[in-house]
């Protein structure tokens, strides 16, 4: 060592104490693990070991990391090791959440999500999201519906069930159709959905045919939903009932397109007018249920 000066190797500590702590007073890093020994003993780190909290990275890489030379193996808590992090996932030791998407790096790991990546299936949802309302997080449509997860939560339908309004459709088949994925009936005519589509109606006009009867009218009273004039008599069903003649009998459409009255040419009660006031009583009940 140098007699002229107190610390021959300017690491910041005098020759003496060196001497006694038995680092080389001589050499700035006794250990050569990038940080001198001056550095160590003011960080509280052993100058005599390259890797003083033992977890693989050198005092030196962990400087320069900013991670804690000291701490056992895992700087931020997320449950991964600093080594692991640096060089195996890539992810951020010093943040336990690298990505942010409310769930640990460490707990990604296990989960086998991307913990570089918030939302790993690209559904629309952060992995934290997901976790919390029950969906896969690796899995963009959990329900096998044909809808992501993150857009049935935007539409308010039930990302775990494929069908949320129990009306016979999936949630993907009402939105290609454009109906109400959390109403059965989208356009409140005494028919489902899935009725209409089966049926070739139109879930979303409550007339099909438009003859001034709902569809779910005409299938209660037996006419054809998807046909304006159903006995082809050349009088619109609506207006066949409104008339008093039966929308099921083409012969008594004469009456109306003639100029006379149905209700002034009907028969008696076993004709076509106790048939019409049954038909048009069953009419008027059912829209007074709908109301109600």
């Amino acid at each position: 060592t140098d007699p002229t000066l107190a610390d021959t190797d300017g690491d910041g500590v005098d020759d003496c104490t060196e001497s006694s702590d038995g680092t080389d007073p001589l050499t700035a890093d006794s250990d050569g693990d990038g940080v001198d020994d001056g550095d160590e003993k003011e960080a509280g780190s052993d100058p005599l070991n390259t890797d003083s909290d033992g977890d693989g990275l050198d005092d030196g890489e962990e400087d320069a990391l900013g991670t804690d030379p000291l701490n056992e193996e895992d700087s931020d808590g997320d449950g991964l090791d600093d080594l692991v992090e640096t060089q195996d996932t890539l992810t951020d030791p010093n943040v336990a959440d690298s990505d942010e998407d409310g769930v640990q790096d460490g707990q990604e790991v296990s989960d086998e999500t991307d913990p570089l990546d918030a939302d790993s299936d690209d559904d629309g949802l952060d992995d934290g999201e997901e976790k919390e309302f029950g969906t896969d997080p690796m899995d963009e449509d959990s329900d096998d519906d044909g809808l992501m997860d993150g857009t049935e939560l935007d539409q308010g339908s039930d990302p775990l069930d494929p069908d949320s309004d129990d009306d016979g459709l999936n949630d993907g088949e009402e939105d290609a159709l454009g109906t109400d994925p959390n109403k059965p009936d989208s356009d409140d005519d005494g028919l489902g959905d899935f009725e209409e589509a089966k049926g070739g109606t139109d879930p979303l006009n409550p007339d099909t045919d438009d003859d001034g009867l709902q569809d779910g009218e005409e299938v209660e009273i037996g006419t054809d939903p998807t046909k304006a004039d159903t006995d082809d008599g050349g009088v619109p069903d609506g207006e066949e009932l409104e008339r008093g003649t039966d929308p099921l009998d083409g012969g008594d459409d004469l009456r109306i397109l003639a100029g006379g009255g149905g209700l002034a040419c009907a028969t008696g009660p076993g004709g076509s007018g106790a048939l019409w006031l049954a038909l048009l009583g069953l009419v008027f009940g059912l829209r007074r249920r709908r109301e109600g």
